[in-house]
């Protein structure tokens, strides 16, 4: 039974409820623009990190057992809300805290099975750019071309590779 709702204005890409029905607190999120054959990955990755222990959001599966349905014709999930407010202010001990966790977060997703190619890698860096050249000074279009293609001449196939968290807010 659904005691309480309300909206979260804090997201950016997606529309959030905290959602109170009589088994406990949640976190209901519609999923604006990522896909829902995208969706997986993270759900799923989640719920690795919560079963290992790190202090996240556990999604929450429904009778057919996934972790993602639809809602006015939006992929849509439940997970668990943590307890705790947005540190506006954080000071060196809050920062190690926040390094420590994110260090356990990483180990932790050493172990997670899935692969997914970094969705802001180098195709995306070139659309993003193609979206602010009109707003650009000349140096600054420069300044841009010219990191553009340094990156397309690295080799990072060398580099380690692995889930991350980057997409990390004070509220999170």
């Amino acid at each position: 039974t659904l005691i309480d709702f309300r909206g979260i204005e804090s997201g950016i890409e997606n529309t959030n409820y905290f959602v109170t029905p009589s088994e406990g607190e949640f976190v209901l999120t519609l999923f604006e623009i990522l896909k829902p054959q995208e969706l997986p990955f993270y759900l799923n990755f989640m719920a690795h990190l919560a079963n290992h222990g790190i202090p996240c959001p556990r999604p929450i599966a429904n009778l057919q057992n996934q972790y993602l349905g639809e809602l006015k014709n939006k992929p849509a999930s439940l997970v668990s809300r943590l307890e705790g407010t947005s540190v506006l202010k954080p000071s060196a001990m809050h920062c190690a805290k926040v390094g420590k966790l994110l260090a356990n977060m990483h180990l932790a997703g050493k172990s997670y099975p899935l692969f997914m190619d970094n969705p802001r890698g180098p195709a995306w860096r070139k659309q993003a750019a193609a979206k602010v050249w009109e707003f650009l000074s000349g140096d600054e279009s420069e300044l841009l071309q010219n990191e553009l293609d340094y990156q397309d001449q690295l080799d990072l196939s060398a580099l380690p590779r692995g889930v991350v968290h980057a997409d990390l807010f004070r509220d999170n």
